[in-house]
């Protein structure tokens, strides 16, 4: 397989990554994952957007603007048909062993992975001791709380976990966003609480044909929901079958399923 790296395209199992890169010490990047669709990429403006806010925040002095040619390339030379193209950017090689910031050169990876696009799923929650503290604009190498939490959530027998803020404020999944519908009202958290912004997230709120309010809500108004269901890049939209261990359930997945059915063709026009 080629990826590109480091300024040069290559096969992967040439890469190679310095133990004294930041992101392999610290997690110190951030990344984007974006879908392909019979060989183009999707949605990869709102990407860039908010890899450029990441790289920015981080103080990541690294130029972006080539990467949808340099993931062409990739497409076409590894015959990616449907897949993801995923982009890591890490600070680079650091001298000394402690944070500190020295002076280093950014390193962008980029990869294409070919997958199909995924089916129409229902999964479980489980309402995650892990807490949601960052704000952060993007996507970053360190994800240890999304991975505690998923473990948590394997361990209690569901698929998923649902992250709330330190004051149990409702967040968001630790693989994505969180929608519910309750009398044809569409309901998310809002923009200001510590979780990330999803680019699908953006596409659904978009396609929506009523009303929708973002907001800070509890677990309880998720109780007699409609539905219930998540959005990332990985399942475009996952119904929810159940919050667990509360019991939580979503009555129907028809509109769910209808989100679902406007994103997609969505996709199968680029």
């Amino acid at each position: 397989m080629q990826i590109y790296f480091n300024g040069q395209f290559m096969a992967d199992n040439e890469a190679q990554v310095s133990i004294n890169d930041r992101s392999y010490r610290f997690g110190d990047g951030v990344f984007e994952t974006a879908l392909i669709y019979n060989g183009k990429i999707w949605d990869w403006p709102r990407h860039a957007a908010r890899l450029q806010k990441g790289l920015e925040f981080f103080k990541l002095d690294i130029d972006i603007k080539n990467i949808p040619q340099i993931a062409a390339a990739l497409i076409e030379e590894n015959n990616i048909g449907q897949g993801y193209v995923r982009v890591v950017i890490s600070r680079g090689e650091t001298e000394g062993v402690g944070y500190k910031v020295t002076p280093t050169k950014p390193v962008m990876l980029v990869q294409v992975t070919a997958k199909p696009l995924p089916e129409f799923q229902t999964i479980k929650l489980f309402v995650s001791s892990t807490r949601a503290f960052y704000h952060y604009p993007c996507k970053t190498n360190n994800a240890l709380h999304y991975t505690m939490a998923l473990m948590e959530a394997e361990s209690e027998g569901c698929e998923n976990a649902v992250m709330l803020s330190p004051d149990d404020i409702i967040c968001e999944t630790a693989t994505g966003n969180l929608f519910w519908i309750k009398d044809n009202m569409l309901y998310t958290p809002s923009t200001d609480l510590p979780f990330v912004l999803g680019t699908v997230r953006a596409a659904v709120l978009e396609l929506w044909p009523g009303e929708a309010q973002e907001g800070k809500f509890t677990l309880d108004d998720l109780r007699n929901a409609d539905e219930i269901f998540m959005t990332n890049v990985g399942g475009i939209v996952t119904a929810v079958s159940e919050v667990a261990p509360l019991g939580i359930r979503g009555n129907s997945q028809n509109q769910t399923m209808q989100i679902r059915k406007n994103l997609l063709a969505k996709i199968y026009e680029i």
